[in-house]
């Protein structure tokens, strides 16, 4: 490990109290200016560090910069190395998290390979819509999972990501969130994560060799930087507070909670909590596929993660596991 990735472990471990220059030379075996040499790069990245002669180093509460220092010592918090043996991968600039992860798993990168990205310039959504992904208050991070399972299913795979991605929002911050069927989930009426699930499917057998899905969080992002259309349907987590979690610790909770669910996806353990907290049920919606649009009422969701709809033209109930909903507004 370098010694800037040895001293960002250091100053994140010990967020908010100074750390003597001295001491982290002594610990490292490095001389003081190569520790300063460091510091000076970590601060020019974004760290918000302060330098005082008498007592060193502070890496301050509130910087909040994704390293993957930061989200190692998070996961470790949670004992998550103890169970699962991921690869984190972070890259300051990419066209997409998911793209990337694609290229890895085609070149055989094992199991829970984790891709994450300061910011994507390519950024992806659901019906090849582009999804926004500025170099601040984001959270981009794409994870590559082999759960053996059929093509069938892989619905399966993006409803239990979105009670993950919920549960890791809520037990960080304290905040409820709901999901719009299949993979958004709303604070309020403000969309602040989407989910983009992909796989790599093997066609003869049905088996799907790999499942990629995408998340992107609009943490702390500045929604007036956005383009105008978005305004109106995008928010933050925390666009006129400040935070009182990092995005590391946040984004360490989302791969926590993705691997719990979705390295062997059983619906019992979150099919009910999807239901509960589903915008969607008993809504008035569009089903549309392609350039077909019909009325229809969202009824429930199946053991699969399928909506299930009653259509309004012909009585017909149906399950649908691809395509788009949007709630009709009375």
């Amino acid at each position: 490990m370098p010694s800037k990735s040895k001293i960002i472990t250091i100053l994140e471990e010990n967020r908010g109290t100074p750390v003597g220059g001295n001491e982290i030379a002594n610990m490292l075996g490095i001389s003081r200016n190569a520790v300063w040499k460091a510091i000076t790069e970590l601060k020019e990245e974004g760290y918000d560090i302060v330098s005082d002669r008498g007592t060193g180093y502070t890496l301050m509460a509130d910087s909040d910069v994704i390293s993957k220092e930061g989200v190692t010592l998070f996961l470790n918090k949670n004992g998550f190395f103890d169970k699962y043996d991921a690869d984190i991968n972070l890259y300051k600039s990419l066209q997409s998290t998911n793209t990337t992860a694609k290229e890895l798993a085609s070149a055989g990168c094992k199991d829970g390979t984790v891709v994450i990205a300061l910011e994507q310039t390519g950024g992806r959504g659901r019906m090849g819509r582009t999804f926004q992904s500025p170099a601040k208050g984001g959270i981009y991070v794409s994870i590559i999972l082999r759960p053996g399972i059929y093509a069938e299913d892989c619905v399966l795979v993006t409803t239990a990501v979105s009670v993950a991605v919920m549960r890791a929002i809520k037990k960080c911050t304290g905040k409820q969130t709901m999901i719009k069927w299949v993979n958004d989930l709303y604070l309020g009426d403000k969309k602040i994560c989407g989910i983009l699930t992909e796989a790599v499917t093997d066609f003869e057998s049905g088996n799907v060799e790999c499942v990629i899905p995408g998340i992107g969080v609009n943490f702390s992002s500045d929604i007036a930087s956005l383009v105008p259309e978005s305004e109106n349907k995008a928010g933050s987590l925390y666009e006129n507070e400040k935070p009182p979690v990092t995005r590391n610790e946040l984004l360490a909770q989302i791969i926590y909670e993705t691997f719990e669910l979705c390295r062997k996806p059983d619906p019992k353990s979150f099919i009910e909590e999807y239901r509960k907290y589903s915008m969607i049920i008993g809504s008035d919606v569009y089903v549309i596929k392609g350039n077909d649009k019909r009325e229809a009422k969202a009824l429930d969701i199946d053991e699969k993660g399928g909506l299930i709809v009653k259509y309004t033209d012909s009585g017909e109930e149906a399950v649908i596991s691809s395509g788009e909903v949007s709630i009709r507004k009375r």
